[in-house]
C-alpha cells in the first residue's frame, strides 16, 4: 500500500510541475536559497565538529558533565547525554542521527532511543536565533521564545519518562567500557566534512521538493493568513514560519506560532527523521505524537503568557 501511495503521489506531483513550471522553478530556488544561506551556514560547523569529536570519542568527555545532571533526573544512560547534548546544539534532524549512532553500537537498547527521540530531535538554537528571531522578528520576544521551547521538550521529557522507567534496562555490552580520548587525523577530518555534506545534501533535497509543494499550495491560496501559514508550516516548517511573520497580526501572536512550527517541524522534518530512524526500526508514530504533544504544550504556555501582557 505504502508503495502505491508514494507512486501516486510522486506522479501528483510531476504532473504539477509540468502544469505549473514557473511555479514549481521558484519553490525550487527557494528551497535551495533557504539551504544554502540558512541551513548550510548554521548546521554544517556543527556537524563536522560533533562527528569529529565522536571519532575521537572528544563527545564522551566532554557529554560527562550534563550526564551528572541528566542520569540521575531521567535515569538515562551517561552516554545518552551525547546525543541529547548533540541534538540541542545541532538541531533536527541531528539529534536523530546520533541517538541511532549511540544505539547502533549497543550502548543503549530500543527502548531507550526511542524515548531519547521524544525529546532529544529538536530545532537548533542558531536556527531559532539567526532565522526565526533576528532575521523575521527583529529580536522581539527572543528569550520568551527560548523558554518556552525548551521547557515544554522538558516537560515533555518528563511526561514520556514514566513509560520508559517502566521498561528500563541497564544490560548494554558496552556501557562498562572506560571512554578515552583517541589520536586523530587529517583522515577523520576529512571523513567527517563528507559525512556531513552527505547529511546536509538530503536535508537539502527533502527541503527543495517540499518548497516546491508549498509554492504550488500557494498558488492555489492567493490570499495569506494565520490558517494558510499553519498549513504550510504543517507541511514545511521554515515556509509556514516566514509565511507567519509576513501577516498583519501582534508580534506575540507571530511569534507564538511560529515557534510551534519549529517544535513541530512539519512532514519535511519528519521526513528527514524518518530516512535515519527506519534503519534501526524505531517507532516514527511515538516520534511524532510527542512532537504533537510538545507543540501543544508550548502553545498553552505561550497562550497563558500572552494573557498577562
Amino acid at each position: 500500500m505504502k508503495k502505491y501511495l508514494l507512486f501516486i503521489l510522486t506522479i501528483l506531483l510531476l504532473i504539477l510541475m509540468f502544469v505549473y513550471p514557473s511555479i514549481s522553478y521558484n519553490g525550487a530556488i527557494s528551497g535551495l536559497n533557504l539551504w544554502l544561506y540558512n541551513i548550510l551556514p548554521s548546521m554544517l560547523p556543527c556537524l563536522i565538529i560533533t562527528d569529529i569529536l565522536k571519532k575521537i570519542n572528544g563527545i564522551y568527555i566532554i557529554s560527562k558533565l550534563p550526564a551528572k545532571f541528566l542520569t540521575p533526573i531521567l535515569k538515562i544512560t551517561p552516554v545518552s547525554s551525547y546525543a541529547i547534548l548533540g541534538g540541542t546544539i545541532c538541531g533536527y534532524p541531528i539529534g536523530a542521527k546520533l541517538i541511532c549512532d549511540i544505539y547502533s553500537t549497543g550502548e543503549i537498547d530500543k527502548n531507550e532511543a526511542e524515548y531519547l527521540l521524544t525529546f532529544a530531535n529538536n530545532p537548533g538554537p542558531i536556527f531559532i536565533s539567526t532565522y526565526l528571531f533576528n532575521n523575521l522578528l527583529n529580536n522581539s520576544y527572543k528569550l520568551t521564545g527560548f523558554i518556552v521551547i525548551y521547557i515544554s521538550i522538558f516537560i515533555t521529557s518528563i511526561i514520556y519518562n514514566v513509560n520508559y522507567r517502566n521498561h528500563h534496562s541497564l544490560q548494554y555490552t558496552k556501557l562498562s567500557q572506560s571512554r578515552k580520548l583517541n589520536s586523530g587525523s587529517i583522515e577523520i577530518v576529512d571523513n567527517s566534512i563528507y559525512n556531513s555534506f552527505y547529511t546536509l545534501i538530503k536535508i537539502g533535497g527533502y527541503i527543495i521538493i517540499f518548497s516546491i509543494i508549498t509554492n504550488i499550495i500557494n498558488n492555489f491560496i492567493p490570499s495569506k493568513s494565520l490558517l494558510s501559514s499553519i498549513l504550510i508550516g504543517i507541511l514545511e516548517m521554515t515556509n509556514g514560519i516566514y509565511n507567519t511573520s509576513t501577516l498583519n497580526q501582534h508580534n506575540f501572536i507571530k511569534m507564538t506560532f511560529m515557534c510551534c512550527m519549529c517544535i513541530c517541524g512539519g512532514a519535511c522534518t519528519t521526513l528527514q527523521t524518518y530516512s535515519i530512524i527506519q534503519e534501526y526500526k524505531l517507532s516514527l508514530s511515538k516520534y511524532i505524537i510527542s512532537k504533537i504533544l510538545t507543540t501543544l504544550i508550548a502553545f498553552l504556555l505561550f497562550m497563558l503568557i500572552f494573557l498577562f501582557i
